[in-house]
């Protein structure tokens, strides 16, 4: 059985119960598992794509921190690089050396995030009564 058919006959099954007449509205819905299931695929591409742009926003302003925390860091150290560079340091090292130190501030607040947020899933999934499930390969 197609699901037309089926459809109209739960239809007009439910407008002979509850008595309805020929030309009055339904006063009923029905809902198959395909537009159920279009339905939570459809929600799921908006979370995602929620999910999606707060994320990069959020990686765009640690850029610019960090961007701007290394641009402090070189106008306050203009003396030690002038000094390195005096005693035959090249460029590319100085260069090397603050690009390191960019990757390990981005790391360790990269890392303190995640721990930052495992603790607060932790403490809150008690209190709004939700269970904490963690399983990294679903990812």
């Amino acid at each position: 059985m197609t699901a037309r058919p089926c459809r109209r006959s739960i239809s007009s099954l439910l407008r002979e119960r509850r008595h309805l007449a020929r030309n009055a509205d339904d006063n009923f819905n029905i809902f198959d598992t395909r537009q159920i299931s279009e339905t939570l695929q459809g929600t799921t591409r908006i979370l995602t794509a929620v999910m999606g742009a707060v994320a990069a926003v959020s990686l765009i302003v640690g850029g610019i921190g960090i961007m701007n925390i290394m641009l402090v860091s070189v106008t306050e150290r203009t003396r030690e690089i002038g000094i390195r560079l005096a005693i035959g340091a090249v460029a590319n090292e100085v260069l090397m050396q603050f690009l390191v130190e960019a990757v390990v501030l981005a790391c360790l607040g990269g890392l303190i995030g995640l721990v930052l947020a495992l603790v607060a899933t932790l403490a809150l999934a008690p209190l709004i009564q939700v269970p904490f499930l963690f399983d990294p390969r679903t990812t």
